[in-house]
Parts: C-alpha cells; sequence; structure tokens
C-alpha cells in the first residue's frame, strides 16, 4: 500500500507537480481539454494502478512458501499461478496503452518514465519480503525449518518403501 501511495505521489509532485486539483480529473465524459489538463492526473493513476497489480502478482508468489526464497522455487512449478502471472501482466497493457479504453474507462495516460518508479517499487517490495523471509527463517523460528526438513526427509523414506 506505502509503496503504491509512494509511487502517485512521485509521479504527481515529482516532476513540476500539478498546477491545480479539481474535482473535473474524475468526471466521465471529459473534454480534451480536460483530459490534456488532467494529465499528470492520469499519468499518476496509470503509475499507482500499474504499481499495485504488479506488487499484487509479485505477493502471489512470495507466498508461495512462508520460508523459503522466492528466488530458490522455481517459476513453472504452479502453471496456473504462472499462467495467471502473465495474464495480469499482459492485461496491464491494454488498460494502459489503448486510447479509446484507458481514458473513457480508466482514466489513465500512457507512461513512459513512470516504468522506473513501478520498478523500483517492486525491487523495494521484493528485498523487503526476502529479508521478512530471512528473518523467519533465521531468528524468529529457526526449530520450523529443521523440523520441515526432517519431514520431508521421512516423506522421501516413505515414498522409497512404496515404491
Amino acid at each position: 500500500g506505502a509503496l503504491t501511495i509512494a509511487a502517485y505521489a512521485i509521479v504527481l509532485y515529482g516532476t513540476s507537480g500539478p498546477t491545480e486539483f479539481t474535482s473535473v480529473c474524475n468526471e466521465e465524459g471529459v473534454s480534451a481539454e480536460i483530459v490534456e489538463f488532467c494529465s499528470e492526473v492520469y499519468r499518476a493513476r496509470a503509475t499507482c494502478f500499474t504499481t499495485l497489480c504488479i506488487l499484487i502478482l509479485i505477493h502471489a508468489y512470495n507466498c508461495r512458501d512462508a520460508r523459503q526464497s522466492v528466488f530458490k522455487s522455481k517459476l513453472m512449478d504452479n502453471k496456473w499461478l504462472f499462467w495467471s502471472f502473465l495474464f495480469g501482466i499482459v492485461t496491464l497493457f491494454p488498460i494502459i496503452y489503448v486510447p479509446w479504453f484507458n481514458v473513457p474507462v480508466f482514466q489513465h495516460k500512457p507512461i513512459s518514465w513512470e516504468w522506473g518508479v513501478v520498478v523500483a517499487a517492486a525491487i523495494i517490495f521484493e528485498v523487503s519480503y526476502e529479508l521478512y523471509k530471512l528473518y523467519k527463517r533465521r531468528v524468529w523460528f529457526p526449530q520450523a525449518e529443521q523440523s520441515e526438513k526432517r519431514h520431508q526427509l521421512q516423506r522421501g523414506r516413505d515414498a522409497r518403501e512404496i515404491l
């Protein structure tokens, strides 16, 4: 949540800042002049939306295991999650870049340098989540990882006995 709001604020206030805020940017069926006037707000919304979507998709991969790093797991282990992740990324582009769809429906404008803000937010999110998992492995519940390894070894022995 905080990274998403930060992305919005960076785009809206980080450049030149909006000239003034009005509720005109929230109205439907706006004219071309108002769309141009609200361009910064629409770009900030698109960046906020993109950041939120990508962070949620990354979080889905992080939730696969409570302790193990996402970098140690295989991306294709769960094909449903993989294809859902790809579908989520692909559907972002029409929402942001298709002109007859992005402004009238979502009130977004195409983003360019704002992708850097999105990538930075994703990196900050992933690093902080990996540090949290590292803390859980090393400090919070170190005995749980050892117990889990013993359980996996036992399951491996049981599988060999069945075969």
